[in-house]
């Protein structure tokens, strides 16, 4: 056993790994590297890699013992940070014949799967093997969530401030800041991540969620005072939020605005002609039947004088 090598990257998994997708891992590698179909000349290199790995892995107590030696030398968290020999583009390749067809049935599996690879690859093989082994697809995104949580907490604690920190951090691309913060909350503990994330904010210029939220209504403002100023139509949340998540264009902002004004102009009409219907009646009650009624008392007066 040599815990200088990450063999968890050398299977493309993750430290997290149930054991069906440890080994739905070497299979999938050892069938694109085996002598008789890969041509490659590193295919004995890969194979003695592939099967060193899996011989530790593969066996519950060895992997508790490298998992113990890697965490006391502070290498456990490499995967993340360093993906050298990652071999998931052939262990996807593998199993994509049966990802199609789960995907044909249930077509949301390809966005939930989508967000996982942004946060990491394997990740997103773990979620597709272990949605293929147990067949659980009505229950993807409460699988691919608890993943995603799991992740995140063994890279970067249990805080959910922290976790949000770290989402925004990978969607830009800063594993440099990522790894700072791997390594404060590792020495601070996550009681002290809010600390560890506003060090890191104020160290870097990065904005927090409140500040991020009150610039986007600035710029959602400017966004709505570019078609015509009419900002009460549109402030609602509703609208602020699909235009943030570029659901909203601006042709959508002027066909509502539009609509608002549709809407006023029409209830103002209704209010003009109920009020010379008003007049209408006031002048018919006035001028007609008040008259009417001052004879009819004359001509009463008169036959009873």
């Amino acid at each position: 056993m040599n815990t200088a090598k990450d063999y968890y990257a050398i299977l493309g998994v993750l430290p997290t790994a149930e054991d069906f997708v440890i080994e739905a891992a070497y299979r999938a590698l050892s069938k694109r590297y085996h002598p008789d179909r890969y041509g490659g000349s590193d295919a004995h290199e890969k194979m003695s890699a592939i099967n060193e790995a899996y011989e530790v892995l593969g066996n519950a107590t060895k992997r508790r013992e490298y998992d113990q030696e890697r965490k006391s030398t502070n290498q456990g968290d490499s995967e993340f940070f360093n993906s050298e020999f990652d071999n998931l583009k052939e262990a996807f390749a593998v199993f994509e014949e049966d990802w199609k067809v789960a995907v044909s049935y249930y077509p949301e599996l390809v966005s939930i799967s989508d967000r996982l690879a942004k946060i990491s690859s394997r990740l997103a093989f773990s979620f597709r093997v272990f949605l293929l082994q147990e067949k659980k697809y009505e229950n993807a995104k409460l699988i691919a969530d608890q993943l995603e949580k799991a992740f995140l907490t063994d890279f970067f604690g249990t805080s959910p401030d922290t976790h949000e920190f770290a989402l925004h951090l990978i969607e830009e691309g800063r594993k440099d800041i990522l790894l700072e913060l791997n390594q404060g909350v590792k020495v601070i503990g996550s009681g002290g991540a809010s600390k560890v994330v506003e060090r890191l904010r104020e160290k870097y210029g990065i904005l927090s969620p409140a500040e991020i939220e009150s610039k986007l209504w600035d710029r959602y403002r400017e966004f709505v005072s570019s078609v015509k100023y009419d900002y009460d139509v549109v402030r609602d949340s509703k609208t602020f939020h699909s235009w943030k998540a570029g659901k909203i264009t601006k042709a959508d902002i002027e066909n509502k605005i539009k609509s608002a004004e549709g809407i006023r102009k029409a209830n103002v009409e209704h209010m003009i002609k109920a009020a010379e219907e008003h007049e209408k009646l006031v002048k018919f009650v006035c001028f007609g039947i008040v008259p009417v009624l001052f004879l009819i008392l004359i001509f009463l007066s008169q036959c009873l004088s």
